[in-house]
């Protein structure tokens, strides 16, 4: 009864720590989905600078007729 209880203990402990280990990635595959994140992220950033130039040169042609206007 004791080796019963010693092994299920023993093979409970061992299945809760493999299935708690976290995934282990490479460098190389850490590096690469840096990378592609920085990529993503600056061609967001270029897709909003070119939105606040097109508002702002809208503002400032419009602003230029308001004081035309006058």
């Amino acid at each position: 009864m004791d080796v019963r209880l010693c092994l299920t203990l023993s093979l409970t402990a061992f299945t809760l720590i493999l299935a708690t280990r976290e995934p282990q990635c490479s460098n190389f595959n850490f590096q690469e989905k840096l990378l592609e994140k920085a990529i993503r992220t600056e061609l967001k950033m270029e897709s909003i600078e070119a939105s606040i130039d097109r508002v702002t040169s809208t503002t400032d042609t419009e602003i230029k007729e308001i004081k035309g206007k006058k």
